[in-house]
């Protein structure tokens, strides 16, 4: 094999490469959009550029008003995809939706540079279909919605290698068939990604209530013997968890079992399978978020007993020792 050539089958390892890694979103920073309404501002977390930036917007928040799961896009009520009411996220003008994966609650947005960058989360939809106020609305939700800044993708590299002869350079080719052949591994790269990620997601709402019951016995530890049966109990709950990520497994693996079966009632069973499936989640959801729920109320419980606890008694004291002083120099200045 002449050198040339072999520059040229290099050329086009390296295209390949290129093309895989443009595809790869690194994660800038992560924030998430508060209940209240407050804006975020994009500009505050991207460097300066011309270049449109890309975000991601995933993650769910409970509502008590009908306990329906809500993300940036859409409310789900019954493990069934309302559109009509959303999206529950304000963009700003010109921003376009380039990917969504709902199962997995994840939407990419591209927002073009200009002077206002702000991202909001609205609760204006909820409230209008409950008839509350929107502080009605946020006083019931829970959980979040994140927004996640992303690196922009590579620009594709050009090579240029000098060719005296140009017609025995494999350049062109290289780069041609670097890209032709870049597209379906990166769309088989997407593919192998979001279904990994779809299939780990009871994964990481397990390693959520491992954590939060962590929390949980080390905030109630200092509290005393008194809160050790919140200890006890917040295992018991994940032991609940345990069982319910087993229930999953046992649904998807059934469904994945008779997927080649076309029969009407075999369809419908298959549609119960996923029903299954999603229950057990939003299961596993509201286990992880008591879980953590409790945790905070544990800690707020401990900075509260760290304040002096005699503090009223002392500023009374205060008080009548001031009198006292007040009344003693009128007397004396009577008795003069």
């Amino acid at each position: 094999m002449t050198g040339r050539r072999v520059l040229s089958l290099v050329a086009l390892a390296l295209c390949l490469g290129l093309a895989s890694s443009a595809a790869a979103q690194h994660v800038l920073t992560r924030v998430s959009l508060p209940v209240d309404g407050r804006w975020v501002d994009v500009r505050a977390f991207v460097p300066p550029g011309d270049a449109p930036v890309r975000v991601a917007l995933t993650g769910t928040l409970s509502s008590a008003a009908d306990g329906s799961e809500i993300d940036a896009m859409s409310r789900w009520a019954a493990g069934a995809r309302i559109d009509a009411e959303g999206p529950f996220v304000v963009l700003p003008r010109g921003s376009r939706l380039l990917e969504q994966d709902p199962g997995i609650h994840r939407y990419v947005i591209e927002i073009p540079r200009q002077d206002d960058m702000r991202v909001a989360f609205d609760v204006t939809p909820i409230a209008t279909r409950h008839l509350m106020t929107p502080t009605e609305v946020r006083a019931g939700l829970s959980g979040a919605v994140e927004m996640e800044i992303l690196a922009p993708p590579l620009a594709p590299a050009v090579l240029a290698l000098p060719s005296p002869r140009a017609e025995t350079s494999l350049l062109p080719f290289a780069a041609f068939a670097g890209g032709a052949a870049g597209a379906p591994l990166l769309a088989l790269f997407g593919w192998l990604f979001a279904r990994r990620r779809r299939r780990r997601v009871d994964e990481r709402l397990l390693r959520r209530s491992r954590a939060a019951l962590r929390a949980v016995e080390r905030e109630s530890a200092p509290l005393g013997p008194a809160f050790g049966e919140v200890a006890v109990q917040a295992r018991h709950m994940l032991d609940g968890a345990l069982d319910v990520q087993r229930h999953f497994r046992a649904a998807r693996a059934a469904e994945r079992r008779t997927r080649g079966l076309r029969a009407e009632g075999a369809a419908a069973r298959r549609g119960e399978l996923r029903e299954q499936q999603r229950e057990a989640l939003t299961r596993l959801r509201d286990i992880a978020e008591r879980l953590e729920e409790t945790a905070t109320q544990l800690a707020s419980h401990g900075a509260g007993q760290a304040r002096t606890q005699d503090l009223d008694a002392l500023l009374r004291g205060l008080d009548m020792e001031v009198s006292t002083a007040v009344s003693a120099d009128e007397e004396a200045q009577r008795a003069a």
